[in-house]
């Protein structure tokens, strides 16, 4: 079998359709559903990436722009909360419908002081 140069050259990797993708695009509903009681959330904006798009050789590239995510410079706050959340629900729950901080917030003041 002959090599692909485009495999085999790692600068001109974009995709190695022999490997299995490991990758799922899905999230349990109530994450989403968890994130979108937290205040200030937002969907991620995409912003064209022009210079990209051209380096790659494609009409068109978009980038996820996470420089404010809840208020945060990061994306990671995200799965820090959800981490955390389910965490509390492990050792708390289950919780009753929620829709805002202090409603979570009201059922854990038995819990208090906690220490995760």
């Amino acid at each position: 079998m002959t090599p692909d140069p485009a495999v085999s050259d790692p600068a001109h990797t974009y995709f190695r359709s022999e490997l299995p993708l490991t990758v799922t695009t899905t999230l349990p509903e109530q994450a989403l559903t968890f994130h979108q009681c937290l205040p200030a959330y937002a969907p991620t904006p995409l912003v064209s990436a022009p210079h990209l798009a051209a380096a790659l050789g494609v009409q068109a590239a978009w980038v996820k722009d996470e420089a404010n995510r809840l208020g945060l410079p990061a994306y990671k706050i995200l799965g820090a909360s959800w981490a955390a959340y389910r965490e509390l629900e492990r050792l708390f729950g289950p919780f009753t419908l929620w829709t805002t901080l202090d409603e979570l917030a009201a059922q854990l003041q038995t819990h208090l002081p906690i220490c995760l």
